[in-house]
């Protein structure tokens, strides 16, 4: 009984630190499908491994702390398996723009994004909208507000 009692809190607090940043983020706060897939199905992996992310199958998907993951091919799951904060979007896969200028959780365009210092940013882009570029011309300052706006938005 008492095994299982420390293992469910073992669980539960490793649960809680589940993308990028250091900060407690429960599946909650992140940016995902009805049916829990992160970033629409896009291999995370491609995105710091190709010109272009790609589409990751059902075939091959990871599931971390609930959270499921797909990718094109077995060697790029793996790469994830292995080492799956490398490849975590910040902010929990929400528009960086908005969340460091509004403080706000935007759907995001999976396909519109910027890899800084090794992180992945992912960026909402509409019709008339861009934020990626407008995050691009003033990241200095939306950092660190983005950072800022995003630890109380996951209190």
């Amino acid at each position: 009984m008492k095994r299982s009692i420390i293992t469910f809190f073992i669980v539960t607090l490793s649960a809680t630190n589940l993308w990028s940043q250091n900060y407690e983020v429960s599946a909650t706060d992140l940016n995902l499908s009805k049916n829990n897939v992160a970033v629409d199905g896009y291999d995370l992996t491609t995105y710091f491994t190709q010109e272009k992310p790609a589409e990751g199958s059902k075939k091959w998907q990871s599931n971390n702390h609930g959270v499921r993951y797909y990718f094109v091919n077995e060697a790029n799951k793996l790469k994830f398996d292995a080492n799956p904060k490398k490849f975590l979007p910040e902010f929990g896969g929400w528009c960086a723009y908005a969340i460091g200028t509004h403080s706000k959780k935007v759907k995001i365009d999976p396909e519109s994004y910027t890899i800084e210092e090794g992180k992945l940013y992912l960026f909402y882009k509409g019709t008339f909208n861009d934020t990626r570029e407008k995050w691009l011309d003033n990241h200095e300052v939306l950092k660190p507000k983005a950072h800022s706006n995003w630890k109380k938005i996951i209190q």
